[in-house]
């Protein structure tokens, strides 16, 4: 699936073109193994083009959920495109094109990525001096890992968790459970609290003639007194009603914090990014040296889960860089390996990933310059044994069937990617062969040469330069034919 995908391109370079300039955007062309009609979808390209076409172009606000009179399933797309705007145009100056766009509360695959307020905005030039592109891409924010979308994605519900890897996930990222006591975690509360209830129940099998003839253990009593929202603690001589009536309000309780544990887990974003900015600025002239090849990444702040890093930049160091990484890296394996040792090298991340190609060359008659680099990149790698893990987390075993046997209600968690993966046949499940990540990736290009001989009069070869930048990027790809899933910025010379 490529959505929003587009590209620009001016030269005055004759062993290229004739003079010209375009921008071209694709708002969506969509092939894969769903059934049809969700097979093949696609969307007429818009394009600004000079001479030959139509100079400036507006493109259309779109909902991404009913294009082309068809309704795509949220579970696979959902998200709303920006009115863009298209330019081209060549004079005796040169050659110039340029395209805006953006998306908007954008989700694609199952919920396992989602994003507000992106941005695009390209532009090349060639005129007699020098040939340069641009592209800057911003993002408000991107969830790059939901929990619940990339557990689902391998097969493995979240209702399938065992309470104590439940608690153990929370505690790593640093969420809180509504109800649980600072001072415990998840699963020691919950401890407390059947512990507390096995206490009662006995108390309540030694009573006789209608009243308590036991006392509460004192480390039960003790708990049971710290407990919000409980009647006082039922002592020898007091009536069965007490009891049940204390056993029904720690029960609510217990039910009350597995509900909000769910609740909790549902939506949550392993890897967060925001106040993202990224961009690639090109520029080919008649020397190297007055050639360049720039790039500006930022990161405004990075989350996982509840927990806050600090943002970066190309000016961080190697070492600031490495240190942000390992922490991603070492919390992400922590989070998964709570699940299974064999799940703790499920995600690997990388930051501001350069180009290999990024810098300016000479060749073949001409000065390229080339920049990209990609600010987040994530790689999803099950491991060989992921059946028998799933097979492992029965629900039997899990934190739903806790909920349910203490007389609570499932909570409604998201369905996005157990949709997806019924649309995919549910043979297989959507993650299990693996996926890979790009997000914010750019690249644009430019190239510069000097003519030889002259053009039809309007480029001498001799005195004269003829130039050409090229531009183009895809701002988010996902191939779920190849189970492989982009959000990118790309652009090639």
């Amino acid at each position: 699936m490529k959505l929003l995908a587009d590209e620009a391109r001016s030269t005055i370079d004759p062993s290229v073109a004739q003079p010209e300039a375009f921008s071209r955007l694709n708002v969506l062309a969509l092939t894969s193994a769903l059934p049809a009609p969700l097979n093949n979808v696609s969307l007429p390209v818009v394009e600004s083009r000079s001479p030959g076409g139509a100079p400036s172009v507006d493109g259309p606000a779109l909902n991404l959920g009913t294009l082309g009179g068809l309704t795509l399933p949220v579970s696979l797309l959902g998200g709303v495109v920006s009115p863009a705007k298209l330019t081209s145009g060549v004079d005796g100056a040169g050659a110039r094109s340029g395209l805006t766009s953006g998306l908007g509360n954008v989700n694609l695959v199952g919920g396992l990525i989602s994003a507000t307020g992106l941005d695009s905005v390209l532009g090349t030039n060639a005129n007699g001096s020098a040939a340069d592109g641009s592209r800057t891409m911003k993002a408000g924010a991107i969830d790059v890992l939901d929990l619940g979308a990339l557990l689902n994605g391998l097969g493995i519900p979240l209702t399938n968790l065992p309470i104590g890897t439940v608690s153990e996930i929370l505690n790593t990222l640093g969420v809180p459970v509504a109800g649980v006591p600072s001072s415990l975690d998840l699963a020691e509360f919950v401890g407390t609290l059947n512990e507390t209830i096995d206490g009662l129940q006995a108390q309540l099998a030694a009573a006789s003639g209608g009243t308590l003839q036991t006392p509460l253990p004192a480390p039960i009593a003790d708990a049971l007194g710290g407990l919000p929202g409980v009647l006082a603690v039922p002592v020898v001589g007091d009536p069965i009603a007490t009891v049940n009536g204390v056993i029904d309000t720690v029960q609510g309780l217990l039910t009350t914090v597995l509900d909000n544990a769910l609740k909790a887990l549902d939506g949550l974003s392993l890897l967060k990014v925001s106040g993202i900015e990224i961009g690639t600025k090109t520029v080919a002239a008649d020397t190297v040296a007055g050639s360049t090849a720039d790039i500006v990444a930022k990161l405004g702040g990075i989350s996982l889960g509840g927990l806050s890093l600090p943002g970066l930049d190309l000016g961080a160091t190697a070492a600031q860089v490495n240190g942000v990484l390992d922490t991603v890296n070492g919390t992400l394996g922590s989070v998964l390996g709570a699940i299974s040792p064999d799940l703790a090298n499920l995600v690997k991340v990388n930051l501001f990933a350069k180009d290999p190609g990024t810098g300016v060359t000479q060749g073949g008659g001409y000065i390229k310059s080339l920049a990209g680099v990609s600010a987040l990149t994530a790689s999803i790698t099950p491991p060989l044994n992921l059946a028998g893990i799933v097979g492992g987390l029965t629900s039997a075993g899990g934190i739903g069937s806790l909920l349910t046997g203490a007389g609570g209600t499932l909570p409604a968690l998201s369905t996005l990617m157990p949709t997806l993966n019924g649309l995919l046949g549910g043979a297989t499940s959507v993650l299990t062969q693996g996926a890979s990540i790009k997000l914010a990736s750019v690249t644009s290009g430019a190239s510069f040469t000097t003519p030889v001989a002259s053009t039809n009069g309007s480029l001498p070869r001799t005195g004269g330069t003829a130039q050409m930048a090229l531009l183009g990027m895809a701002l988010v790809i996902a191939a779920v034919a190849s189970r492989r899933y982009v959000l990118a910025n790309r652009v090639s010379a």
